[in-house]
């Protein structure tokens, strides 16, 4: 919606692990930190998609949670331009020093405004893990898992993956990404000097504030058209395919069942919309709900991560062969990110994203295996979802 931009750098604070940590732990570490008269302190971060002891090398800089308070913030919201400095001060220690300290790295740093990012290095090499062969292989299979009733769907995803001639400049990319994929949540997290994961996601997993909670459901997806009347036609194909209904109501079916049993009452657009994005369109239902008292944030999120958009249902038996079929370590990819405050918390589903490490950049998408599904069609479908970061990084402009 545009209401808030952030950015910040350096790290007061850090919370960062490994394994199955309940998520209620890491929250209340979180606000054990923050005093209440400072509303406006957030902890960002994320949690991979799914619970491991150990990560694959590519994420080892993310772990398999982690949440950091910036040292210096600027931010806009409502209209209003901030600057924060964050200090977390050692009581071990004398005050002064550790202030000054602070004040040192923030004279070192270049603060000449500028709006101007160097071009992107060209790529020289694309990958696909799985190729098409293999995909081809992984989605009969997973239509048998569903021809045999272990789920109704199954999200398979793909790495597509580029090789630069230099190093690529994450906050150039960023840069660049904002300007074409509009309507979603940007961010960019970049835990060590030549390794980040950026992307746009169009869609959030929940926003709470007091027992307010909002919440989506995202599925079914049409490329965008090259003409006003090409779009309008492809999202009447998109309303009205049984294949992309069936895959939007597992997710919408799955996603209001559990904030019924969360809430008092609940809320929900009248009909499903279209979002359309800069190159495919989906279709979307907007949930809003007042929260029962005993309901935690460690609660909703176990209930709602991963939704059927990003895991399949029933997930547990989808997981199993999500793990068995994607030859890669999704890592940070479909899961939770965001920020964390004392009263409120939002998060997104990181989706339409890459990895970004010194010269290659993993670009990640996925596709909804269903009933009726044909792996070259879903392969196109992938295709379509990072067409909007490729036209970055090939653009010859």
């Amino acid at each position: 919606e545009g209401l808030f931009e952030m950015a910040g750098i350096g790290i007061s604070d850090r919370i960062k692990g490994f394994g199955s940590v309940p998520f209620d732990s890491i929250v209340k570490k979180i606000r054990d930190r923050i005093p209440e008269k400072f509303p406006y302190l957030r902890y960002f971060g994320g949690l991979g998609f799914k619970e491991a002891a150990t990560v694959d090398s590519d994420w080892k800089a993310f772990g398999g949670y982690q949440f950091v308070l910036p040292q210096f913030q600027f931010y806009k919201e409502q209209g209003q331009n901030y600057f924060l400095c964050n200090i977390l001060l050692d009581d071990q220690q004398a005050y002064q020093p550790q202030v000054e300290a602070v004040i040192e790295t923030w004279k070192s740093i270049d603060h000449h405004p500028s709006t101007e990012h160097d071009a992107l290095p060209s790529p020289i090499l694309r990958e696909d893990t799985p190729d098409f062969k293999r995909w081809k292989s992984i989605v009969d299979r997973a239509l048998e898992g569903i021809e045999k009733k272990r789920y109704q769907k199954i999200v398979l995803a793909r790495k597509t993956t580029f090789q630069f001639s230099n190093k690529v400049n994450p906050i150039t990319l960023m840069a660049l990404l904002k300007q074409v994929h509009q309507a979603c949540f940007h961010f960019c997290f970049q835990p060590e000097k030549d390794v980040a994961f950026l992307g746009g996601s169009p869609e959030r997993l929940f926003y709470r504030k007091g027992h307010l909670i909002k919440s989506e459901a995202i599925a079914g997806t049409r490329k965008r058209g090259s003409s006003p009347e090409e779009d309008d036609r492809l999202a009447k194909s998109l309303m009205e395919s049984p294949k992309e209904i069936h895959e939007h109501h597992v997710v919408f079916n799955a996603i209001e069942k559990t904030l019924l049993e969360l809430c008092d009452t609940l809320s929900q657009c009248e009909r499903t919309n279209i979002l359309k994005l800069q190159t495919v369109q989906h279709l979307l239902h907007e949930f809003e709900g007042k929260l029962h008292d005993q309901v935690t944030d460690g609660t909703i999120l176990h209930a709602l991560h991963p939704t059927p958009a990003v895991g399949g249902y029933p997930y547990h038996q989808a997981l199993l062969d999500i793990l068995k079929f994607e030859p890669f370590d999704r890592g940070w990819y479909t899961g939770p990110i965001g920020w964390v405050s004392s009263d409120s918390i939002d998060f997104v589903v990181a989706i339409r994203s890459g990895l970004l490490i010194d010269k290659t950049l993993n670009i990640y998408a996925g596709a909804g295996i269903v009933e009726g599904s044909s792996p070259q069609k879903e392969w196109e479908e992938v295709e379509n979802k990072i067409r909007h970061m490729m036209g970055i990084i090939t653009s010859k402009e």
